[in-house]
């Protein structure tokens, strides 16, 4: 029970952070961020799918939609 309350913990706090970073525009981080998570197994909430949309989809960043 103890690690699945950390694990939560860590994907939220990463969604949280894409969240932030995407609302910057800061693609750098959100890769980073989004990189760290796939290494940990972790999964992206709705939140972060959607900032992650919004991000990429700004004009000459639609190529990493497909991604």
């Amino acid at each position: 029970v103890r690690f699945s309350c950390v694990y939560y913990i860590y994907v939220v706090s990463y969604n949280s952070l894409i969240r932030v970073y995407g609302k910057q525009g800061n693609i750098d981080k959100v890769e980073e961020y989004l990189k760290e998570m796939k290494r940990g197994g972790m999964k992206l909430n709705v939140g972060a799918y959607n900032s992650l949309i919004n991000l990429y989809g700004n004009p000459g960043k639609n190529d990493k939609l497909e991604e």
